[in-house]
C-alpha cells in the first residue's frame, strides 16, 4: 500500500488479504471485532460508483459463473460504464470522432441488395447508424463469460494488450484504473514541499517552486523526457 499508485482493484485483494490473515489469528479477543470492522469498511468502499466499475472491469472479480455481483448490481455497473464511455467520446479530439464517422460510413456502403432481400425475406435491418455502441455493448456484457484470472494477475496489462480489440472499454480502464486508492503521493508531495520550502528559502515565487517540485517528483521521468526533447548531435 506504499507503492506510488495502487488501483481500486488491487486495493480491494490487499484488503481481502489483510481479513484472510487476521482470521488466522487464534486466541486474540480483538480478531473478531477487527474483523467485523474490516467487513463493514469495505461494504461501505463497495458503494462507490468508481469501485463498481473498476471491480467489473477485473476478471479477478467478474468472470464466468462468478457471484461477486448480483444480476440487477450487474446492470448498475453496466450502465455506469456506458455513461463514462459516452463522456469520454464526447471528450474526444475532432479526428477521433471523424475516424469513427468514416467506419459507420464504410459499412453502410457495403450494404447491397442482397441485404435488402434477406430484409424482405427476415424482416429487421441492418444497423448501420449504431453499430459501434451495439459493439461497445456486447463487448461490455460478455466480460462476465470470461475466464477467472489468479490474485496476483496485472490488470492494467490486461487492459493494455485489448487497446485494439476493446478501444472503448480501454478507455473507460484506463480512467477507472487510474482512480488512486490511497494518499501516498500527495504525502510525498508535501514532504517533498517542506523540504524545499524551508526556513530560509521562504521567498520563492509561486513558479519557482512549482518547477522544482516538478522535478523532484518526477525526477525518474526525466532522464528519458531530456533524451527525447533535444537533438544532442545538433546541441
Amino acid at each position: 500500500m506504499q507503492e506510488q499508485h495502487v488501483s481500486l482493484p488491487d486495493f480491494y485483494i490487499a484488503w481481502f488479504m489483510a481479513m484472510n490473515e487476521v482470521r488466522k489469528i487464534k486466541e486474540n479477543l480483538f480478531v473478531p471485532d477487527l474483523l467485523n470492522s474490516l467487513k463493514t469498511r469495505l461494504a461501505a468502499l463497495r458503494k462507490s460508483r468508481a469501485f463498481k466499475m473498476s471491480l467489473y472491469l477485473d476478471p479477478r472479480m467478474n468472470y464466468h459463473g462468478s457471484t461477486f455481483f448480483p444480476p440487477e448490481e450487474k446492470v448498475e455497473i453496466q450502465r455506469y460504464i456506458n455513461e463514462t464511455w459516452q463522456r469520454i467520446h464526447q471528450l474526444q479530439s475532432t479526428s477521433s470522432s471523424s475516424i469513427m464517422s468514416n467506419e459507420s460510413l464504410s459499412v453502410s456502403e457495403g450494404i447491397d441488395d442482397f441485404d435488402e432481400y434477406l430484409t424482405e425475406m427476415f424482416g429487421g435491418a441492418v444497423d448501420t447508424e449504431n453499430r459501434p455502441q451495439t459493439k461497445f455493448l456486447q463487448q461490455l456484457q460478455s466480460l462476465d463469460l470470461e475466464p477467472r484470472q489468479s490474485h496476483s494477475y496485472n490488470v492494467w496489462d490486461h487492459w493494455v494488450s485489448r487497446k485494439t480489440t476493446h478501444p472503448e472499454l480501454y478507455a473507460v480502464a484506463m480512467v477507472v484504473l487510474s482512480t488512486p486508492s490511497n494518499q501516498v503521493s500527495v504525502e510525498r508531495a508535501f514532504s517533498v514541499l517542506g523540504i524545499v520550502l524551508s526556513n530560509r528559502r521562504t521567498q520563492l515565487a509561486e513558479d519557482t517552486l512549482t518547477n522544482i517540485l516538478l522535478v523532484k517528483l518526477n525526477k525518474a521521468l526525466f532522464p528519458q523526457a531530456i533524451s527525447s526533447a533535444y537533438n544532442w548531435k545538433e546541441i
